[in-house]
């Protein structure tokens, strides 16, 4: 990838350019609550309460 060493600081980065950015190509990891399951991944079981999970994001 060509891009490896582009920054952008996340103040500076519009919702739009976020949406192409990598063009599907680059993720990120985020450590997240199972009670934050069902509101980001409505289509998911149900997972007990009180876990830390990580969850794959697309970057837009």
């Amino acid at each position: 990838m060509t891009d490896a060493g582009v920054v952008f600081e996340t103040e500076t980065v519009s919702t739009e350019t976020l949406a192409t950015l990598g063009e599907g190509h680059i993720a990120y990891v985020k450590q997240i609550r199972s009670e934050d399951v069902p509101g980001l991944f409505p289509q998911a079981p149900k997972i007990a309460p009180g876990l830390k999970l990580f969850a794959l994001h697309a970057a837009d």
